[in-house]
């Protein structure tokens, strides 16, 4: 794997150097324990409410011989030669054609993986983290020479949590809870009055607010004469682990640290289709070609693992859910009331859409189970590798 780890610095960003260093030597920080009864209490909770998200991905060792750039390449290639060869059938339904990306798109995350000493999470199969990202590859190298420019912070700061994963050997497909604060406006509680903070999000500040769970932040307008005044916003994250990860647990410090460097190769498939919403309402498949790797110290293992993910958009499989519940919902009302003769073409016009949503979401899973079979295929036609047990990241690379 000599080949690939030379394209992903071992070195951490600069700017972190000091307390990752510190941190990777011991694997050990120290902060006053959570207290779930007190922190309860908070009448409020901020973040991205907790989805179920359905992943399907080969999780892989592979030989010192493998490339991960060459990988991406010919997963980008079988891609176009399926949409020639019109062997994906949503296309049928929405009367459209599939379209890749015109280039891949690189990505390298910074995660830090917290848990208790007695590792609670690890053992509970869940996974809290605090995540940095930069969408590109060279702007992550660039910030390690010159971390004081801004124009090569990191692009995104967030704290995830993710529980409840239930797997699927022999489709090799899992479901897991997602919860997540992101510290960008678009997110809660941030807004016109709570500005987002600015990156690139200090390390040791940041790491404080996940071993917390409480956001510091600041209202630009108060009734104080128009100066700032602090509020704090406890984080859904934390209010999920305490009730759903971890509810046998009264209090909680998240003093083990595993720090985490992965490199992302990301394409699309695109199409036409009525459900599609946000920036890029065509995205249907996203294909993510991860290659994840952990710093040895004194405790931990230097370990790597390549993720090859494939996921339907969940701005369409929301919406198709939201209009399938919907007409689940509206049929058993109808069950026990007399409106149920009044309108019969608005009834049958739910139904031919719960029908046609019905049909996509059955499409759309035969195209993305017939994906995933073909890169198997054209992995093992081609490369030697070790398939890994499907769990969560956390711990492939932690035990």
């Amino acid at each position: 794997m000599k080949s690939l780890i030379k394209t992903l610095p071992c070195t951490f960003s600069l700017w972190l150097l000091i307390p990752s260093f510190i941190l990777l030597a011991s694997a050990k920080v120290t902060l006053a324990s959570v207290q779930k009864a007190q922190f309860l209490k908070h009448k409020q909770f901020y973040g991205t409410p907790r989805r179920l998200e359905y992943e399907v991905k080969l999780a892989l060792a592979v030989d010192k011989d493998f490339k991960q750039q060459k990988l991406a390449n010919e997963i980008q290639n079988l891609l176009s030669q399926l949409i020639i060869q019109n062997q994906l059938k949503f296309s049928e339904l929405v009367n459209s054609s599939y379209h890749i990306d015109p280039e891949i798109k690189s990505f390298v995350f910074k995660d830090y993986y917290l848990d208790t000493q007695k590792l609670d999470l690890l053992n509970a199969n869940a996974a809290y983290r605090l995540r940095y990202r930069w969408t590109h590859h060279e702007k992550y190298m660039r910030s390690l020479l010159f971390p004081f420019l801004k124009s090569f912070y990191p692009d995104r700061c967030e704290i995830q949590l993710k529980f409840g994963y239930s797997e699927d050997q022999k489709n090799q497909t899992v479901k897991v809870w997602e919860t997540r604060f992101e510290f960008r406006n678009q997110s809660q509680p941030f807004n016109r009055e709570l500005n987002a903070p600015s990156p690139p999000w200090p390390f040791k500040e940041y790491l404080e607010y996940a071993q917390s769970g409480i956001y510091q932040g600041h209202l630009d307008r108060s009734l104080n004469l128009g100066k700032k005044m602090a509020i704090q916003y406890p984080i859904l994250p934390m209010h999920e682990m305490l009730t759903q990860a971890l509810p046998q647990l009264t209090n909680i410090q998240l003093n083990q640290l595993l720090p985490v460097e992965t490199l992302r190769l990301r394409t699309h498939l695109n199409i036409k289709n009525p459900w599609g919403s946000g920036p890029n309402p065509e995205q249907a498949f996203i294909i993510s070609i991860d290659f994840s790797q952990t710093k040895a110290n004194k405790k931990i293992q230097a370990k790597s693992v390549l993720e090859i993910e494939i996921e339907i958009d969940r701005n369409i499989t929301t919406q198709i859910e939201n209009l399938t519940s919907s007409y689940i919902n509206e049929q058993q009302h109808q069950k026990g009331s007399s409106y149920n003769k009044a309108k019969p073409k608005f009834q049958s016009d739910s139904e031919a859409i719960y029908n046609f949503s019905m049909q996509a979401k059955t499409l759309l899973n035969l195209d993305l189970h017939f994906i995933k079979s073909q890169i198997s295929k054209l992995i093992r036609s081609k490369y030697t590798y070790k398939v890994l047990t499907v769990k969560n990241k956390y711990k492939r690379l932690r035990e």
